[in-house]
């Protein structure tokens, strides 16, 4: 699993968010449904469609 270290400068939900859509490409290798669902099963209190929402809120490049 590779993860841009630009991800620490998000918050801790997206980070999560991150990290377990990765872990459930151990799973399911493609975005189908039953992928969907393992993500949404592993993410605490939140769900997939919010924190996408919330995350195309950042742009995160490398600075200058």
């Amino acid at each position: 699993i590779r993860i841009s270290c630009f991800v620490m400068m998000l918050p801790g939900s997206l980070i999560d968010l991150g990290l377990l859509h990765e872990l459930a490409h151990t799973v399911y290798m493609s975005h189908s449904e039953a992928f969907h669902i393992k993500l949404n099963s592993m993410l605490p209190q939140h769900n997939e469609r919010e924190l996408n929402k919330e995350l195309y809120n950042y742009h995160i490049t490398k600075p200058k």
